[in-house]
């Protein structure tokens, strides 16, 4: 196509097509997880492998390619000489852009920007970035840095297998747990203290459900056993605005991306100095 060739209100009208579209998915999405379980659980599986995007990008990509594992656009896989396969078609998210106004000052919109699964390319799935670390390695990282007392007990009641205090600002776990149920309940608690951070009223039951979502997220992170972490979103969810849905996911979202920073910044240490060792 020459620059004679090219219409500016043609390519307009294009772009804001595309946009309309994905917000259209965006809206059918968030409808269909407040009123299906298993589009929920979907979204939840995506947020998780891609927990720097946002809620909103998130759903859309659950919707296209639900068991996507690594993304990037046409130009990023080019660069490390990863070739699209022919015919594959791009996985719509938005972002948001900034353009200068006749004023001269800026303005923000948004644009559709087009990702790539790697399974759509000639490259290979890279491995899992927790695939080698051990029960242990886990759990240590789990509780690194938090900014409240994790404490073992004989035991707490019999609901609970690790409960968090808010006003001693502790989270008690019961001593001798397996694995997978110690990071399981303990990632619960710590979602909870996320969510009581400077909320002197905190009620924990309106917050329960949240807790289990942002633990069952960390969970699929890391490969652990999510059998036995309740999820449900409250019936009030369907008389919500679906801005305001994504907006309460949003909060449960924050939480698990703080707990999983600690935990990234565990692990990256833990390796460091296994590094050192074997020199």
């Amino acid at each position: 196509m020459t620059e004679k060739d090219f219409n500016v209100e043609e390519y307009k009208a294009k772009k804001r097509a595309e946009l309309d579209k994905a917000y259209e998915m965006l809206k059918e999405e968030t409808e269909a997880i407040v009123f299906d379980k298993g589009e929920l659980m979907k979204y939840l599986d995506t947020q998780a492998k891609f927990n720097m995007y946002s809620v909103s990008n998130a759903l859309l990509i659950a919707k296209q390619n639900p068991e996507a594992r690594q993304l990037k656009t046409f130009d990023d896989w080019k660069s490390k000489n990863v070739m699209i396969n022919k015919g594959e078609k791009g996985i719509s998210i938005i972002e948001p852009t900034e353009f200068a106004k006749s004023d001269g000052t800026k303005g923000t919109g948004h644009n559709v920007k087009k990702l790539f699964d790697v399974s759509q390319t000639t490259g290979m799935p890279r491995d899992g970035y927790f695939k080698n670390l051990n029960d242990r390695q886990l759990l240590k990282a789990l509780v690194s840095k938090s900014p409240i007392t994790i404490e073992a007990v004989d035991a707490i009641d019999e609901e609970h297998n690790a409960i968090f205090d808010i006003r001693n600002q502790k989270v008690f776990v019961k001593r001798g747990l397996e694995p997978d149920v110690f990071f399981r309940d303990v990632s619960v608690e710590l979602a909870h203290a996320e969510f009581a951070a400077d909320n002197y009223g905190y009620n924990r039951s309106e917050n329960e459900y949240k807790a289990r979502i942002a633990s069952y997220m960390l969970c699929k992170r890391y490969g652990i056993d999510t059998n036995g972490i309740e999820i449900e979103l409250p019936e009030s969810y369907q008389e919500m605005k679906y801005k305001d849905v994504r907006s309460e996911l949003n909060t449960v979202r924050k939480a698990m991306n703080e707990i999983n920073g600690r935990m990234n910044e565990a692990i990256e240490k833990q390796r460091k100095e296994k590094t050192e060792q074997e020199r």
